[in-house]
């Protein structure tokens, strides 16, 4: 597909406006549903007992931290992100609920994560597939297996596009998931969708991991389901934020983008809008 000023990839970007406070609401509903779909803070048969320290890369608001912060006052938690305004609000949140052992601090998922070497027990990445490229995944990996002690644990979770009964939603999320293709941040061969959970596995194979297990997690979406009200405002955030990306790298006017949103709410709001999200953990061992 011809684009409209033929972007190039981009390095260490995330596709939406981080600094929107859209986006951080929008990152607290994401972090509800996951943590309703998973229904844990660890991997099956992972016991945390024995743990140190633990370190959330991207950690976003924190929710992840404060939440085995708060469930395993024993161990440090540690999150890191490179947006200022995700590490002020998440250290404003650990300061109100009084986590002196939730600690938050800047990082890019892209460099060095930590400065020493065998520091965690546990490393917890999630969503990382808007702002990283594929030739920036295996450094992620080496440097998580550095930071971990011996026979720590690497969890990754990763999502797909929810499959709905809207033609609208399922179009804009394909251009959504074009637009990463063109800017170097997809892993689909056609530009149609994510693909990014197939490639978790390997990833950790080839920097020396042995997997220990995966899990699917699934959430019904559908009108009128636990699940719907906080996954319809998530992509009602999401997409107009994504408008910029689509019109800078396909040839769609603003306008006829803003048609395609409205219609995608408005599919979204029949009785009769079917969806199921899904994403995928896996873990490896040191």
């Amino acid at each position: 597909m011809s684009t409209n000023q033929d972007p190039v990839p981009e390095k260490n970007a995330y596709f939406l406006d981080e600094s929107n406070p859209a986006e951080l609401a929008r990152l607290m509903k994401q972090a509800n549903m996951t943590s309703r779909a998973m229904n844990r803070l660890f991997p099956p048969g992972i016991d945390p007992s024995t743990f140190q320290a633990v370190l959330d890369v991207v950690c976003g608001p924190g929710n992840w931290v404060l939440d085995v912060a708060f469930h395993h006052p024993h161990l440090e938690a540690l999150g890191i992100d490179i947006s200022d305004q995700m590490i002020t609000y998440a250290r404003a949140r650990a300061s109100s609920q009084r986590l002196e052992n939730a600690i938050f601090a800047h990082g890019d998922a892209t460099g060095m994560l930590y400065s020493e070497s065998a520091a965690f027990d546990f490393v917890n990445a999630r969503f990382l597939v808007g702002f990283m490229q594929p030739e920036q995944w295996p450094g992620l990996i080496l440097e998580c297996q550095r930071i971990l002690c011996p026979d720590g644990i690497l969890c990754l979770t990763e999502g797909e596009w929810a499959i709905t009964n809207s033609p609208a939603y399922q179009r804009y999320s394909r251009f959504i998931s074009q637009s990463l293709h063109i800017t170097g941040r997809g892993f689909s061969v056609d530009g149609l969708d994510l693909a990014i959970t197939p490639r978790l596995g390997k990833f950790m194979r080839d920097a020396g991991f042995h997997v220990a297990g995966l899990q699917s997690h699934t959430l019904e979406v559908s009108y009128g389901q636990e699940g719907y009200l906080d996954w319809l405002e998530d992509c009602q955030i999401l997409f107009e934020l994504a408008k910029p990306l689509i019109c800078r790298c396909l040839p769609i006017t603003q306008e006829e983008l803003g048609y395609l949103y409205a219609q995608v709410l408005i599919e979204m709001h029949q009785e009769t809008f079917c969806g199921i999200g899904y994403f995928l953990s896996i873990w490896g061992r040191k």
